[in-house]
């Protein structure tokens, strides 16, 4: 009897450690099952309505960038929701998503109104010159982060809005008009 109470904990403690190990990896897992990279950046990350931390990561490989939207369920473990899917070229990739804004705390109405945080990352291995942008291109409110070295660059904007007003601009198209990349 004895001996069948030390197989049980022992076979306890080794599953409680494979599943210490497995949620630890978790990240390098989900990217491996999905066919992706385990060699990834990660762009941003933060905690959504839900209270669930996300990531967003760059897992390309070469001149061909992926970006991928996951998400810590509540044991832990890292899953893909979606990713940059199909661009106009290879050597770039755009992603969105979207966090609640909360109310307008300075509208007086009846009604309350939301606001939606709209996070758009791009990212490129591209350029020909210096990525720049200005306010007057984009909409009203947003803000944007532009980081290069070389070919490479990545151009994160925020904005809050109306659920309705949610239409974010082709960045592709405007680096591409503006002579910015190839």
């Amino acid at each position: 009897m004895k001996k069948i109470g030390w197989i049980i904990l022992s076979l306890l403690i080794i599953a409680v450690i494979t599943l210490m190990i497995i949620r630890a990896n978790s990240l390098k897992l989900a990217l491996s099952w999905g066919g992706y990279s385990t060699s990834y950046s990660t762009y941003h990350q933060g905690y959504n309505a839900n209270q669930l931390e996300y990531k967003v990561i760059e897992a390309g490989e070469g001149d061909n960038p992926i970006l991928i939207y996951l998400e810590r369920n509540r044991f832990g473990f890292w899953k893909i929701l979606y990713d940059s899917g199909q661009t106009p070229d290879a050597k770039f990739a755009h992603i969105l998503w979207m966090n609640s804004g909360g109310f307008k705390k300075f509208a007086f109405q009846d009604d309350p109104t939301f606001s939606t945080e709209w996070n758009y990352l791009a990212v490129g291995t591209n350029a020909v010159k210096q990525i720049e942008l200005s306010p007057d291109w984009l909409r009203p409110g947003t803000a944007f982060k532009i980081q290069q070295t070389g070919e490479s660059y990545s151009i994160y904007l925020i904005t809050f809005t109306d659920p309705e007003d949610g239409e974010i601009m082709d960045i592709y198209q405007l680096l591409l008009d503006k002579g910015m990349i190839k």
